[in-house]
This record gives C-alpha cells, structure tokens and sequence, in this order.
C-alpha cells in the first residue's frame, strides 16, 4: 500500500561513516596519500588526502556501500585472471587442481 521507503530500514542497513566516508575509503585514502608522502618525503602531499577526501565523500553521497563492493571485487574477481571469459571468479573446468591421492573410492 505504501510505497514510499522505510527510512528506519535504510538507516540499520547504512555503514559506519566517519565525516561522511566509509572506514574502506579512509583505508584506501590514507594507504595511498601515506605510500606517496614516503616515496617522495615532502610532507605537502598529505593535503592531497583533502581532495581524496572530498571525491570519497561523492561517492558515498551515491552509494555508502561502493568501497565495501570495491574491496569484495578486488578480493575475488580481480583475482582471477580469466573472469571475462568464464563470467565468474573460478578456474578453468577443464583442469583438476586436487591431488591425486584424494580421489573417491570405488
């Protein structure tokens, strides 16, 4: 009858945001700006997490959940060299990567 959302609902399913941004994109944010200021020891690159910041904040306005779905995809399809052939995360069908010594009996 209602078809309008239920805001409660919305509000349990939401992460965690710290100034507007998931915990996954502060990782990711601070990761990069932290590998760039030791690769190049000038500290003014540690503003550039401001802008990182702020594109983060974009995101998540969107969809709170896309860095959750970016870690997930890097941890399982990413992995896979031949996702977009098969259209899934798995190896090849064809080879048997069990030992031999494991096979049923009979």
């Amino acid at each position: 009858m209602a078809t309008a959302t239920d805001p409660l609902f919305v509000g349990a399913t939401r992460p965690s945001l710290v100034m507007g941004v998931t915990y996954e994109a502060i990782i990711i944010c601070v990761s990069i700006v932290g590998m760039l200021f030791l690769a190049t020891n000038n500290p003014f690159l540690l503003l550039f997490y401001i802008p990182m910041h702020g594109a983060c904040y974009l995101i998540c306005l969107k969809d709170p959940r896309f860095f959750r779905f970016l870690l997930l995809w890097l941890g399982t399809k990413a992995k896979s060299i031949s996702w977009r052939y098969w259209g899934a995360a798995t190896a090849s069908p064809r080879v048997s990567t069990r030992k031999q010594s494991r096979r049923m009996p009979g």
